[in-house]
């Protein structure tokens, strides 16, 4: 029996040879080093050769979170807290979106991120868009995937979506093993590259999200087998938190980003704000602060102080006006800015109030900013009334 391969125009070849299986004595293996080029993404959170799974639910934004971090890590530049090693070579491939849709995600994302001459060249000269909606599976691999990957020698291979392209059963782990460690992790390897794969969620079902879950179920979101997470390095998960364009990005797996919460604590998530101005579509990150103020876990008062509400130390507002940032904010009711928030930040030393003089008029009410604040050590919890 031959070994020869048929092709499809009747002559026939000896198939690709698999490289042989690498065998190191344990004490021989060396440690990764910030020289050796490995990196691409965070403290090793994505490296040459690996996969990240980044999964949402349909229509979340998806595509334009992955336009902006590539437009960003292509010029070098950190993008949702994740710091890319070097400006990257990206390859998107997807079947998604057309080109006007591209188009309205690259330029919102460019305007909203004002880059300077230098970063925008870095732009066009590492990232190129494939529109490929024929082929899957080994086709995909063979006829379009390794082709481009020898050609443009990216960095980063971006897979949007990942149902589009594996051409069988998602549920199945046959079907996923076999695309994702057969067929795509042989070439990433081969090409030094690492991928990041868009996947949807599962269709919603009440009595399963409403289930609490610790930070490790959230790599199992993205719908079908459980071979996505389990191959994937690294899992990230987009999230909506209201209708208004606030989501909420996760880490569900490889927990090394170093991302913290106002109190510089380690956290998992992030906060950032979908904004879609002028035609334009681009994300904007909440600051820590910002987030701990939405996040529902502190009183009122917290919220302010940790807000940009409050002026500089010796920085004067007038207190109506500071009573309605606060609404505006909806960190708290006008009411209870009035009674709890600012009697707190008066009798607490974080300013202090004085009268301005009007002609005809009573004086105005204003706050200044003191730079003598004392520390507390507790605050009122939402809804906690103030000692008489």
């Amino acid at each position: 029996m031959s070994d020869r391969v048929q092709l499809p125009d009747g002559s026939e070849e000896l198939p690709t040879k698999k490289p042989e299986a690498m065998v190191k004595p344990l004490l021989d293996l060396q440690p990764a080093k910030e020289s050796d080029g490995n990196t691409l993404l965070g403290n090793r959170f994505l490296c040459r050769g690996g996969g990240l799974l980044f999964v949402g639910s349909s229509g979340i934004g998806k595509s334009t979170a992955t336009m902006q971090s590539c437009i960003c890590w292509s010029a070098g530049r950190e993008c949702f807290g994740i710091k890319p090693a070097k400006p990257l070579k990206i390859l998107i491939v997807q079947s998604e979106n057309d080109e006007a849709d591209l188009c309205e995600m690259r330029d919102g994302v460019l305007n909203g991120l004002n880059l300077s001459k230098e970063q925008t060249q870095l732009v066009t000269d590492n990232v190129h868009i494939v529109f490929e909606a024929a082929r899957t599976s080994t086709e995909l691999i063979q006829d379009t995937i390794e082709p481009l990957l020898e050609r443009f020698k990216p960095d980063l291979l971006v897979l949007d979506p990942a149902l589009s392209y594996i051409g069988g059963n998602a549920n199945e782990q046959e079907t996923v093993g076999g695309f994702l460690r057969n067929l795509l992790n042989p070439v990433l390897q081969k090409h030094n590259c690492g991928t990041i794969i868009v996947h949807h969620t599962a269709k919603p079902n009440a009595a399963r999200d409403s289930l609490n879950r610790v930070a490790t179920d959230f790599a199992y979101l993205g719908t079908g087998s459980a071979e996505w997470a389990n191959w994937a390095r690294a899992v990230l998960v987009l999230s909506a938190k209201d209708d208004n364009g606030l989501r909420q990005l996760r880490i569900g797996k490889r927990f090394r980003l170093g991302w913290k919460d106002a109190d510089g604590k380690p956290c998992v998530s992030r906060l950032l704000r979908q904004n879609a101005e002028g035609g334009g579509l681009y994300y904007t990150e909440l600051s820590a602060e910002e987030t701990m103020a939405i996040s529902g876990k502190l009183s009122p008062f917290e919220k302010v102080v940790r807000s940009n509400l409050l002026p500089e130390p010796g920085g004067e507002i007038q207190k109506d006006v500071l009573i309605a940032h606060i609404a505006e904010r909806k960190l708290c009711g006008e009411n209870t800015a009035r009674k709890q928030v600012v009697t707190l930040l008066i009798s607490d030393g974080y300013v202090e109030e004085f009268e301005k003089p009007r002609a005809r008029a009573r004086p105005e009410k204003w706050l200044r900013r003191t730079d003598k604040q004392r520390n507390r050590t507790s605050f009122v919890v939402p809804g906690a009334q103030l000692p008489s």
